[in-house]
Order: C-alpha cells, then sequence, then structure tokens
C-alpha cells in the first residue's frame, strides 16, 4: 500500500520488503509474478532475513490503476511472513497470510480518518486505503466503496475489473470534505477465485485531535469466512488508551461489550469504542460474524507519552487459536523502535502450559478478560528480535512496539480456518448451485457435509415428509417438483470446545423424462436451435437425449427453413423477332440470390399479346414465342410466391431483324456511353486506314452512315437527333475486319 510519508519534508523515500522467520533452517524466493523479478533469500532458524524489495517490484502508489506490483513468495518450509513500509518518520507492517488462508471475499475496515491536516504539503496523502491482490489469472474482481475515491468513483458504485496472477489494485478514498471512511466497501472476486486484501490509511491521526501524531497503518485483511463472533481484546501497554472497531457482516449484528449492549449494526457498519488503559481488556460478542481491529494512539494523546504513533491490529475471534508460531518484531535502521511488546490470550485452564521462547511462563502473570473470565491476558515486554509462542491448547497474540513518533502492531499469526459447514450433493457443493440441483424422479442423490470442526450430530430434511441423519446419506423422490433440503450440524470448535450449530440448505429440483414433438417454419434463417442442438437444414429429425433435470428424453423436429425469394431473370434480351415464316423460341429462367429458395408458385406475364409463354417443370423456367418484331421493348414479368414473401422482377426484351451480337470486346472498338441519350463517342483504338461506320435499327433498316479516318483520328463524337428510343446496332468495318457493338438509346 501507499505510504502517505513518503513525501514528508522533501525526503521523497520509502523502503519496503518482506521479514521472515521460522523455526528451522529453510530457504526461498520471492518472486513478482508478472515481470518476472526475483530474490533468492535463506532463513537460519530462530533468526529473522530482511529481503528489501525494489519500490517498481512491490510498491503500490498507482490509483485505481492494475498494476504488476503483486509479489509471491515459496519457502522450503514453514515460515512466518510479515510485510513492513518505513519511509521518514513512519514505520508499520502486516503479518502475511498463506494463498491457503485467503478468501474470495471482503469487507473492508479502516480509521475513520482524520481530517486534520498535520502536513500541508502532503494534503492528498490524507486517505483511508485498501489494496486487492490477485492469485490467479483472469480474476474477476466487483470493488463497491462506501466513499468518493479519489479518482471519483462515487459510494455503492461498483468498479469491476480482472486481474492476473501478481497484478494489483488499489483504492484509495478522497481527501477532500465528508466522511473519508472506507470502512464497510466490499471486495469480491467471481467463481472462488482468492485473492489477498490489505487495509488500513496512507496517513491519519488517532485520535483525531489538534496536533496528532500522524502515520501510515495497514494490516491484512480477513475474508469473511474467517470472521468470527467472540473476540478477547487487549490494551495496549504503555498507552493511556486504544480505539476498537466492529465491522459487521450482516444486519441486526447486537454487538455486546463484556455482556452489555453497545448497539445493533447492519451490515457493512461499523462501531467505535474507547479502551483505556486501566480496563486493560473486554470481551466482545456479537450475534453475527463480525472483525475486529484495535488501534494504538499517536503519543500526544497522552501528556505523559514520548514514543509511538498511530498503528493498527486485527484482533481474530477466539475460534481461530494457533497452537504455536515463531514471530519477530518490527525494526528497521531508519525505524529506531525502543519497545516491544507482546500480548498473549490463553484459557483459563491453558495458563500454565504457555511458553515464551522455549520458557514456561510464570501463570500468575496472567489476569481475567474482562466480560469472560475462561479467558486470561498477559502483556509482556520482549527484547527485539524473533520470539518463539506455543501453548498446546492454543492463544492468541499480538506484537506491537513504539518508538520516536513511530509505531507498529500485527496478529502473530492465527489459524485461520472456514468454520462454516458446506453441503454437498452428489459431490457439487451447494455453495455453486445458485439455481439448485436438478435430478430426475427415483435418482438416488448423495448428500454429505463436510466442516472444519468435529461434528457431533447431523439431521436431514428432504421436504417429502423423509428425514435421515448421518453426515452421508442417500434420498430418492417419488414425484416431480421443488424440494429445499435442509440439514441441521451440530458440533464442537476444537480450539475452545464450544458448541457449533449450523443450518445449510440446497433446492433440489425434480424432474421426469420428456418427450418433444414440434414443428417449425422459419424465414431467412440460417440455424435453428432445439432444446440445445442446432440444425441448419431443413428436415425431420429424431435424437435421444436428456433434458434440464438430467433425464432421457425424446426430441422429434419438423422444420422446414424457407427464404425471402429474390431473384433476377436471365435469358435474351435481345431476341429475333418473329415473323410469317418464323418464330422465336427463347429460355428464361430466374436465378434467387440464395440457392437454397424453394417457392410455391412462378406467375410468368409478357406485356404483347401476340407472343405466348409456356412455363417449365416448376414454373422456375418458361419458353417464350415470339411471333413479331416490335420496335418498342417489351416486359417480361415474373412473380415468384413462398410463404416467406411475394417478390415480382421485370425484364426488357428489344427484339431485332437479324442476330448481330457484340463481338468479343476489345480496345479496338468501342461506343459510349451504353445506354445513352444520343451524344455518343466512338473510340477505335489500334485501327487504322479508312473506315466506314453504319448504323442500324432494331427493325434491320440502315438509319446512317458515314467515314472515318482512323490515321487522323482515334475518337469521333456523333449526334442521333432524329432516332427513336430502342436498340441500334454500330458497323465498323476497317482493315479487313468488321466490328458491331449494341447501343441503347433511351433520351
Amino acid at each position: 500500500m501507499m505510504n502517505g510519508y513518503r513525501y514528508n519534508d522533501g525526503a521523497e523515500w520509502v523502503s519496503n520488503g518482506v521479514m521472515v522467520s521460522a523455526k528451522r533452517n529453510c530457504s526461498g524466493v520471492i518472486t513478482n509474478p508478472v515481470t518476472g523479478w526475483s530474490e533468492s533469500f535463506s532463513v537460519e532458524a530462530a533468526r529473522v532475513t530482511f529481503v528489501s524489495v525494489p519500490l517498481e517490484e512491490g510498491y503500490n502508489d498507482l490509483d485505481e490503476t492494475v498494476a504488476s506490483r503483486g509479489l509471491k513468495v515459496v519457502t522450503t518450509d514453514t515460515v512466518s511472513l510479515y510485510y513492513y513500509s518505513c519511509a521518514t518518520n513512519s514505520f508499520d507492517g502486516t503479518f502475511v497470510m498463506p494463498i491457503e488462508s485467503v478468501g474470495s471475499e471482503y469487507i473492508i475496515q479502516t480509521d475513520a480518518q482524520s481530517d486534520l491536516v498535520v502536513h500541508e504539503e502532503i494534503r492528498d496523502q490524507y486517505t483511508s486505503a485498501f489494496l486487492v491482490v490477485a492469485t490467479e489469472d483472469n480474476t474477476k474482481v466487483d470493488i463497491t466503496p462506501t466513499v468518493r475515491t479519489i479518482s471519483g468513483h462515487e459510494a455503492g458504485q461498483v468498479i469491476s475489473l480482472t486481474l492476473d496472477a501478481g497484478q494489483t489494485y488499489s483504492i484509495r478514498s478522497h481527501y477532500g470534505e465528508g466522511s473519508r471512511d472506507l470502512s464497510g466497501s466490499r471486495v469480491v472476486a467471481a467463481d472462488g477465485k482468492k485473492v489477498a486484501v490489505f487495509n488500513g490509511n496512507t496517513l491519519t491521526t488517532i485520535p483525531n485531535v489538534a496536533n496528532g501524531g500522524v502515520d501510515h497503518i495497514f494490516e491484512q485483511a480477513l475474508p469473511t469466512f474467517a470472521w468470527g463472533k467472540h473476540f478477547a481484546v487487549t490494551s495496549s501497554n504503555g498507552r493511556k488508551r486504544d480505539f476498537v472497531k466492529v465491522t459487521s457482516s450482516a444486519d441486526g449484528n447486537r454487538i455486546k461489550r463484556n455482556g452489555h449492549t453497545l448497539t445493533t449494526l447492519n451490515r457493512d457498519e461499523s462501531y467505535s469504542f474507547e479502551l483505556t488503559g486501566w480496563d486493560g481488556s473486554c470481551y466482545i460478542e456479537t450475534s453475527e460474524p463480525s472483525m475486529v481491529y484495535l488501534y494504538n494512539t499517536t503519543f500526544r494523546d497522552d501528556p505523559s507519552g514520548d514514543t509511538g504513533d498511530p498503528s493498527m491490529v486485527w484482533i481474530p475471534p477466539v475460534e481461530l487459536k494457533i497452537d504455536e508460531i515463531t514471530f519477530c518484531t518490527f525494526n528497521h535502521y531508519a525505524a529506531s523502535i525502543e519497545h516491544h511488546y507482546v500480548n498473549i490470550v490463553v484459557e483459563r485452564k491453558d495458563i500454565r502450559r504457555v511458553y515464551l521462547d522455549n520458557q514456561l511462563m510464570d501463570p500468575t502473570v496472567f489476569q481475567p478478560v474482562a466480560g469472560n473470565h475462561q479467558y486470561y491476558y498477559t502483556r509482556r515486554w520482549i527484547a527485539p528480535g524473533i520470539h518463539h509462542l506455543r501453548c498446546r491448547m492454543g492463544l492468541m497474540a499480538h506484537v506491537y512496539g513504539f518508538g520516536e513518533v513511530k509505531g507498529y502492531a500485527y496478529c502473530v499469526g492465527s489459524n485461520i480456518i472456514d468454520l462454516r459447514s458446506q453441503l454437498y450433493v452428489n459431490e457439487t457443493p451447494s455453495e455453486v448451485l445458485k439455481s439448485g440441483y436438478y435430478a430426475c424422479v427415483d435418482d438416488t442423490l448423495r448428500f454429505n457435509v463436510e466442516t472444519n470442526y468435529e461434528i457431533r450430530n447431523v439431521r436431514w430434511e428432504f421436504a417429502d415428509d423423509n428425514q435421515a441423519q448421518g453426515q452421508s446419506t442417500a434420498h430418492a423422490y417419488a414425484h416431480i417438483g421443488d424440494y429445499e433440503v435442509t440439514v441441521f450440524i451440530d458440533g464442537i470448535n476444537p480450539f475452545n470446545q464450544q458448541p457449533v450449530a449450523e443450518t445449510k440448505s440446497v433446492v433440489v429440483h425434480v424432474g421426469e423424462s420428456d418427450i418433444h414433438d414440434e414443428t417449425h417454419l422459419l424465414c431467412d434463417e440460417d440455424v435453428f436451435e432445439y432444446y440445445g442442438v442446432e440444425y441448419s437444414g431443413s428436415g425431420y429429425y429424431e435424437r435421444l437425449g436428456v433434458n434440464i433435470f438430467g433425464c432421457d428424453s425424446s426430441y422429434y423436429l419438423h422444420l422446414d427453413i424457407n427464404y425471402t425469394p429474390d431473384f433476377e431473370i436471365v435469358g435474351e434480351s435481345n431476341p429475333i423477332g418473329g415473323s410469317e415464316t418464323h418464330i422465336g423460341i427463347y429460355d428464361y429462367t430466374i436465378r434467387f440470390e440464395d440457392a437454397r429458395t424453394q417457392v410455391d408458385t412462378v406467375l410468368w406475364q409478357v406485356d404483347c399479346p401476340n407472343w405466348r409463354i409456356v412455363p417449365q417443370g416448376r414454373g422456375e423456367t418458361c419458353k417464350l414465342y415470339i411471333h413479331t418484331l416490335l420496335s418498342q421493348p417489351v416486359l417480361l414479368h415474373a412473380t415468384a410466391i413462398n410463404r416467406c414473401d411475394t417478390v415480382r422482377r421485370d425484364f426488357a426484351i428489344q427484339t431485332t431483324y437479324f442476330d448481330l451480337p457484340d463481338k468479343e470486346k476489345s480496345s479496338a472498338f468501342d461506343v459510349s456511353p451504353n445506354p445513352s441519350d444520343g451524344h455518343l463517342v466512338l473510340h477505335f483504338g489500334e485501327l487504322s486506314g479508312n473506315a466506314e461506320v453504319e448504323i442500324y435499327n432494331c427493325m434491320g433498316q440502315k438509319t446512317a452512315t458515314f467515314s472515318v479516318d482512323l490515321d487522323a483520328c482515334k475518337e469521333v463524337d456523333y449526334v442521333m437527333p432524329n432516332h427513336d428510343n430502342g436498340l441500334y446496332y454500330f458497323v465498323l468495318k476497317a482493315n479487313g475486319r468488321t466490328l458491331t457493338r449494341k447501343v441503347a438509346l433511351n433520351r
């Protein structure tokens, strides 16, 4: 995360990296999965290894931008891993969870965010913030902030993005008027993919008082599956007071301190209260899963104080005790932390079983937690360096320290497990069955539950007047319908031996075999989908398959796909006219734009009573009998009809006295434009010498003749002023060759 003190007093520096400690000698490598940067390291037993990370590889200072600043650490043995950030007058860090312990859903908690600006030159650093790191490629993430962000996203506006492994996305609040507290913001990764989230503040002072010392604070956020309902909170040694903040995961969450109700929170809401040094401790109970952080104050909050500035630490629920942990204090060559402490919480029966640095602790140093004397705590000064805590029945602890205008705090570790149960139907988890499970009548369904706690009793209700007992069972439904299967689980938390009672449910949709027999008439469709199968042509289809319930079913399809009968008429446009001794017989046909088109009927008609049409075959072709020679064009009409549409097209026919077809096109002779309004240009190309041009009408009558010196000109303008509209033939005789061109005159 961004350290707001980076630019304090113009120093413009920040150092970040990881600290690694282990019980045994081991080695490891830290890598940026996107850029490929890596650094190998080794860890000596009971020692701390620092690995500095270049800013361009692991320092996230890009607001609301997908960045390549995520890091992955792999070691050869179990280690304790911590991340730190140090700048001028600033130092804080966080424990880092293994990938196995992170999740896909988070609710953010940050300090309420001071609106007092101690350093005007870095006003824009007074923001709350959180950082998302992807552990898998193609991770789709939705982020919903609770206040306006520094880049202008409004409260409640969902920010959707896709991250690959090692990519990061940072959110900061605005730094203007109004709330800047991002607490309650949500981060959700789709498809159960895991992301790591870190939350805190780039700069804040705690409490929000004039002349308060400011600092950068951050801690890794806990996925909602690790939230609990019971918390033993202890105050900081050497402080007048701390602040405790509770964030709720659900509506109607009753928050109790030492048995007394403080407030009721709705989903994503938070509540803060003061825990004084004289109080020493308190016990928090919530009716819904919650997250608790403890916030250390600035030294200026206590007139007698002379060291320390704000920091934050996650307080794990008592359900997540850990039996053994190797941890280290934070320090840095530029940080000068003078005082280090560890707060330890155990159950009363275990105060004689706690080992610190392999020495059995004196049980008399423990005292009862206010509000629940089942738990005891102690606050101990420790030397800087590496330490080891052990209690066979489990403990909770956090370490913290204060130096000159600096402070840090972090949870030394926790047994982060998912205390929720998981219901399976035929080995499919109910969490992914958003629409329920589909089955057939008389299918045998296998149900089972798995939990991360000891199961004492499991009872099943199948919503059809049947019940069953046991962690695993089987059931079949005799009738179709929708059934809500409910399982009631009773168990024991292995760490505190407290009872656990949970209820899970899933809807089972029961169907039966189907017979589908349908007819579909379609127009202008290339593909038709019928119960999940695509068909691309007309016909009758049969197949066996399964329906949505998975039942064997029969599918019959009568499919008729046709197309709009768009077409053109193809045939001779200048046939020889008929006479007393000659009848011209010509074939005309329709050519469809889509060859798959089928027609019911084709109607032919010609605008000349002396000509006769005889349809051929299915009517798509006809023979035209031309009995007369006409000087004017005649229209041939065709109408194609099917159930999709009716389309009519016209075709102009101009009869001629004798056949003078255009000879092969060449550059030797051409007439343009064609058709023409009577103003023509004759082009002669490579011809030479004297040439003669004759013009005939469609009746075979010569209408004009003229000579051309082809050596003198290659183009001649020609006007036909007294000619009627119709078809004309230009005949060129030159160099022993005869070339003809047809020209349609249409004024």
